[in-house]
């Protein structure tokens, strides 16, 4: 039995970070003919997860697939073979990722077709109908950051500002919090919803925002003589226990040692009392005093 060769295609959300959401399934039959099948169901995820990237790789894929159907048969003789295959995923490095082939010891039929689309593209998608369309905690996680936190400090300190790595020795990446600002201390904060957001962006995103502050910390002591009794603040959304991001929830919450408070939305008006009684100003105006 001739073995089949397959590849799987997917949206690359994060340049940075390299997060991709598996999104279809090729398959190369041993007579030269091309199976590929497609998830609405994440396409429409990937499309309200990154948009500008989105669009990028709907262009791509549209160049190089006649349909985006969850099942296409294509008669052999098609583009794709297994040189191109093995091509594409070595140059393709843009939105689209086609991983390298690999084989499968298998007749293939469209019952194991469905098999192993199952199994590599939707199985692996765990987010509810519910993370896909807004929900009534993840709009009421936005609505409490924006009421508590961007409302009554937006020009007091910085909201929604992006802490750029030319202005920080040592920080790699430009990063976005809510709202940061100082006055003899260090204030900042950033929400994460956990809810709605895929386990590995979370993670990302945790851990960029402790690396800035890795950075940010030391430089604003150093040049600017702040003290070490900061508030940096994570705002986070619990998510429920089949949610993937429940047991990152948990360790947060036991964990110590970080450059970070973890809080809820229900109790970040703490942190903008603290800031408004200490008089902060936007980190901006020290930084840019200094550049």
């Amino acid at each position: 039995m001739k073995a089949a060769n397959y590849s799987i295609v997917s949206f690359l959300n994060s340049p940075v970070t390299g997060e991709r959401i598996a999104i279809g399934l090729i398959i190369l039959l041993p007579d030269g003919k091309v199976i590929t099948g497609f998830s609405s169901k994440k396409m429409e995820f990937a499309k309200r997860l990154n948009p500008s990237n989105y669009s990028f790789f709907e262009k791509k894929i549209q160049s190089y697939f006649n349909g985006l159907d969850r099942l296409n048969i294509e008669p052999s003789g098609a583009r794709f073979n297994l040189d191109y295959l093995n091509y594409l995923s070595i140059y393709e490095q843009g939105s689209i990722h086609f991983s390298e082939p690999k084989l499968i010891l298998e007749e293939i039929t469209e019952t194991k077709f469905e098999k192993f689309f199952n199994l590599w593209i939707q199985e692996d998608f765990r987010l509810n109908p519910e993370h896909i369309e807004p929900n009534k905690e993840v709009e009421k996680f936005k609505q409490g950051i924006e009421i508590k936190i961007r409302q009554p400090l937006r020009h007091k300190i910085d909201v929604d500002y992006k802490v750029k790595s030319a202005s920080v020795p040592q920080l790699i990446f430009d990063f976005k919090v809510d709202a940061i600002g100082a006055n003899g201390s260090l204030f900042s904060a950033k929400s994460v919803d956990l809810i709605s957001t895929t386990h590995q962006s979370a993670q990302n995103t945790i851990a960029r925002f402790e690396f800035m502050l890795s950075c940010l910390i030391p430089f604003v002591e150093s040049k600017f003589h702040l003290s070490g009794s900061h508030r940096n603040v994570l705002i986070l959304n619990e998510p429920p226990e089949n949610n993937p991001n429940f047991e990152l929830y948990r360790k947060l919450l036991d964990k110590n040692a970080l450059p970070f408070e973890v809080t809820s939305v229900s109790r970040a008006s703490d942190f903008t009392t603290d800031v408004l009684h200490k008089k902060a100003k936007p980190l901006s105006e020290l930084l840019e005093g200094y550049n």
